[in-house]
C-alpha cells in the first residue's frame, strides 16, 4: 500500500510540475488573460 501512496503523490507531482513549467515557458501568453476571466470560469 504504500508504494502505490508514494507512485500516485510522485505522479500527482510530476503532473502539477508540468502544468507550472507549461504556464512558465508560455508565460508571455498566460500575461494576456485576465484573472478575473478564469475564476469565474471556475
Amino acid at each position: 500500500m504504500n508504494i502505490i501512496k508514494s507512485r500516485l503523490r510522485n505522479r500527482i507531482g510530476d503532473e502539477f510540475l508540468n502544468d507550472c513549467l507549461v504556464t512558465y515557458i508560455e508565460r508571455e501568453t498566460f500575461d494576456c488573460i485576465d484573472n478575473e476571466k478564469i475564476i469565474q470560469s471556475f
